[in-house]
């Protein structure tokens, strides 16, 4: 009774441990996979949340002897309990209403009381049979001549008992581990009982760390998630505000006055450019002429045919170089002078003005938040104290000690009966020896059987005696082994039925019934004790939250002693913006911020102005295309690097003739090279700079394919509307950003409140370790005590049932295996043998003639063989 009510107690203890919320879900509805919220989860520590028990049992290879033993109980004894049982009057006087209510019981269990009869039954009428076939047996000729139809009854029987010993063999191995098994297991159960005690403890630990984490962690990341909001409110509110009238447009607009100045900067960098380039491409232009005069003169002057070559050539004709005097500079300087203007007038400052005063709303609006907010934030942080008060109320105070001492009474039980175990355990072992005793005898006697000597030591007689030794151990033994078993029977089948089925099935009608009856009777707590069964299952088959269970029990009255069984307290969690007016603070907010001065005035009249005249510059003067198309090229019109080394080898060839012409083509090979090392390496890297800042130029006068000038203007245009917007709608914008903020800050507050219900609904709590540990408990009671013990009996059971036929066969098997062989037996002794000798005898061919060819035969000879043959067999 204490068992009952400290495991009772515990299931109870761990169902009210949380709970939260008032609206109790449908039956139907199943735990959702997540709530989709930004709030973290308790860190799980591996060792910390891992459970010991577990509801798996490993059979160990006895499956199929555990499927048969249970299938041979659903046929012997319905699972159903019988009416009588939880009827109060069984508790009363449980034998007096039993033999008033026999014949339904009777009608019910009939088979199983049958079974039982019957093995009582044969325990008494086995040794009164054995004695009559010992008797009968003992009157009759034990010799017979063995005929032609008694090899295959040998065979046929044999064959029979043959499958029958082989079936013996397979319960017998079966008997053997089954009786262990049901040792170790006793052995288990102190162990498992005290990994469920350890599993609860940790499942409410967990339980409670969770619901505080829920409560105070969660909540201190809503604070914090609040705190940040409120402090950055005139940022949110400006961003808000310059969304919501396009005042950003002003940040546009100066970001296009900036390009603008980065424009003319470019401007003067293609004007430095440009004119270095065409002082450069004049100077090396007017080198290249006085060379082309100098090396005229020169050639005049040779008379050689190599000179008048190069004076013919085209590279002498073309030696010159681009001026680059035709760049259009001039546009370059007329935009570069009309954006400097604009630019020295400060537009960009003018401009900027406009961005300042935008960026100084956040300190207005701010400034407009501060007087509420500390309110706001005092009052959120006291509901967070309550909440971790509530938290606080997780850690019931719940006295565990009556469940440790059940436990320890349970296991000094077990202890004590450990002590006494062995008995059972060596007595198992005398039953499965007796059994494998009969076994060893008939196996022997097949394999004698099988010989084909009728005399000497190994005979077919010696396995008719084996058998008949066999057959003797059984009757001798059955009753020594058909009433333990029956006993067996009768105890593994009630405990099956009336204990582990009802345990297997704590809300099924039957076990309800059966609770409410104990309670009744033992006053118990009948809606605690009907309860904790009915969570049980819920906890095994859909792993109910203990939110889910507390609206079960508040639904049923359930009662721990005077307090009854109810959700703790959490309403607060859902009240706490009407209990703490933050409704109304938020809402204050809204109209704080709408007070807020909006003296924002984007342009001033000058900038306006400015705007207009930066609008009428077209950036199209300079054209980029031309512009690159006139630097396109190389700087010399010949290559005068090719050229020089011609002119080398023209003096070269004139050396011996005219010396002082091969000294003149010499030095002007030797300038030309210089102008080509030095002069044209210079124009080509100023024309790739050049190149290269047109092309950024071209980049920068267009955005996303349209002109600059058409999107500074209409980017004006948005500015102008904007200003327009804050002059006239301006409070009204105000207060819808003030609202939206609001509705964001809300909506933090609704984010917890969703969270905290659906953690606590679905997730904190959920009870199947729980019933993990109570099935871990059962099943080492049941599964690993009970199933076994009938398990054994089972096997030995199988093994007097297929010893009968056995027995049977072996009693047949006896007088085939000694019939003598006609051959050796004289005739004087044969018809008081058997009247069923061969009657061929005197038919035989040369039957009567003695061992020779010839002569008659020996009759004294073969009557003294025969009479010794006899003798022999007698004997």
């Amino acid at each position: 009774m204490v068992v009952a009510r400290s495991v009772t107690l515990l299931l109870l203890l761990c169902a009210a441990a949380v709970a939260v919320a008032t609206e109790a879900p449908p039956a139907t509805e199943k735990v959702k996979s997540a709530d989709n919220s930004t709030f973290t989860e308790r860190p799980k520590s591996g060792s910390a949340d891992s459970y010991k028990s577990s509801s798996y049992y490993d059979e160990q290879g006895m499956h199929h002897l555990y499927y048969i033993t249970l299938k041979f109980l659903s046929v012997v004894m319905d699972k159903k309990l019988a009416d009588v049982f939880v009827k109060e009057e069984f508790i009363n006087a449980p034998l007096d209403f039993m033999w008033q209510q026999k014949w339904e019981l009777f009608e019910q269990y009939k088979l199983f009381i049958v079974l039982a009869f019957l093995g009582l039954l044969l325990a008494v009428l086995m040794p009164l049979v054995g004695l009559i076939i010992c008797c009968c047996r003992c009157r009759k000729r034990q010799d017979t001549v063995d005929s032609k139809s008694n090899s295959w009854k040998r065979g046929i029987l044999g064959l029979l008992m043959f499958i029958l010993v082989v079936s013996m063999l397979f319960a017998i191995v079966c008997a053997f581990v089954t009786n262990e098994r049901t040792v170790s297991g006793v052995h288990n159960v102190p162990s498992q009982l005290n990994n469920s005690v350890l599993d609860i403890a940790m499942y409410l630990n967990n339980t409670q760390e969770d619901a505080e984490y829920l409560l105070v962690n969660n909540y201190e990341e809503l604070t914090d998630k609040l705190d940040r909001e409120l402090d950055h409110v005139g940022d949110t509110m400006r961003l808000y505000f310059s969304k919501a009238t396009d005042a950003f447009s002003i940040s546009d607009l100066l970001n296009l006055v900036e390009r603008v100045e980065n424009i003319t900067s470019l401007l003067a960098e293609i004007k430095t450019s440009s004119e270095y380039l065409q002082r450069k491409g004049s100077d090396l232009a007017s080198k290249m002429s006085q060379e082309q005069t100098t090396l005229n003169n020169t050639i005049h002057q040779c008379q050689e045919s190599v000179c008048k070559a190069i004076l013919n050539s085209p590279e002498f004709q073309s030696l010159s170089a681009r001026k680059y005097d035709q760049l259009p500079t001039r546009e370059v300087d007329d935009l570069k002078h009309h954006v400097e203007v604009l630019m020295q007038k400060d537009i960009a400052g003018k401009i900027r003005t406009g961005v300042d005063d935008l960026n100084a709303l956040n300190q207005t609006f701010q400034s407009q938040v501060d007087k509420v907010g500390g309110d706001i934030k005092s009052n959120i942080r006291e509901v967070g104290k309550k909440l971790k008060a509530s938290a606080q109320t997780y850690k019931y105070p719940i006295d565990t000690s009556e469940i440790h001492r059940a436990v320890r009474g349970a296991t000094q039980w077990i202890d004590y009966g450990n002590e006494y175990i062995g008995y059972y355990r060596y007595a198992g072992i005398a039953l499965g020896c007796i059994v494998t005793l009969i076994f060893l005898l008939y196996s022997l006697g097949l394999m004698w059987g099988a010989c084909s000597s009728h005399t000497g030591p190994c005979s077919s007689r010696t396995g008719a005696s084996l058998f008949l030794w066999g057959v003797a151990v059984f009757f001798l033994t059955y009753v020594i082994v058909q009433l333990p078993i029956t006993a067996m029977y009768i105890l593994g089948t009630i405990v099956q039925r009336a204990g582990c089925d009802v345990a297997y099935e704590p809300a099924s009608n039957t076990t309800q019934s059966l609770l409410q009856m104990v309670s009744l009777e033992f006053k118990f707590n009948e809606p605690l004790v009907r309860f904790t069964a009915k969570s049980i299952d819920r906890c095994r088959y859909d792993n109910w939250s203990l939110y889910r269970l507390l609206q079960e029990a508040e639904k049923d009255k359930v009662k721990i002693g005077d307090v009854t069984l109810r959700a703790v307290d959490f309403t607060m969690v859902q009240n706490y913006k009407k209990d703490q007016k933050l409704d109304e603070m938020v809402n204050k907010l809204a109209d704080q911020l709408e007070q807020s001065t909006l003296n924002l005035q984007l342009l001033s009249p000058e900038a306006r102005k400015m705007v207009e005249e930066l609008k009428n510059i077209s950036f199209s003067t300079v054209n980029v295309q031309k512009y690159l198309k006139t630097i396109e090229g190389s700087p010399t019109l010949t290559d005068i690097g090719k050229f020089s080394y011609r002119l080398h080898d023209a003096a070269n060839a004139v050396q011996g003739q005219d010396p002082q012409t091969a000294t003149k083509l010499t030095e002007s090979a030797k300038r030309l090279g210089d102008y080509q090392k030095n002069l044209v390496p210079e124009i080509t890297k100023e024309v790739a700079t050049l190149r290269s800042q047109l092309h950024e130029l071209d980049k920068m006068v267009v955005i996303n394919g349209s002109p600059l000038v058409t999107v500074i203007s209409d980017t004006y245009s948005r500015v102008l509307d904007a200003a327009n917007t804050i002059q006239n709608e301006g409070k009204q914008k105000v207060r819808e950003m003030g609202e939206q903020l609001v509705s964001e800050l809300i909506n933090l507050i609704d984010e917890y409140i969703h969270h905290v219900e659906y953690q606590v609904k679905h997730v904190i709590g959920r009870c199947r370790p729980v019933s993990t540990a109570y099935d871990g408990s059962v099943n080492s009671i049941c599964k690993g005590i009970v199933l076994p013990f009938n398990g054994y009996w089972v096997s030995i059971g199988w093994c007097l049932i297929a010893g009968i036929p056995t027995m049977i066969l072996a009693l047949l098997m006896v007088p085939l295996l000694r019939s003598l062989d006609p051959s050796v037996i004289p005739p004087s002794e044969s018809d008081y043998i058997s009247d069923t000798a061969y009657s061929e005898r005197d038919t035989i061919p040369l039957a009567h003639r003695s061992g020779t060819c010839a002569g008659p035969p020996d009759k004294g000879h073969q009557v003294e063989s025969g009479q010794k043959a006899v003798k022999d067999i007698h004997a």
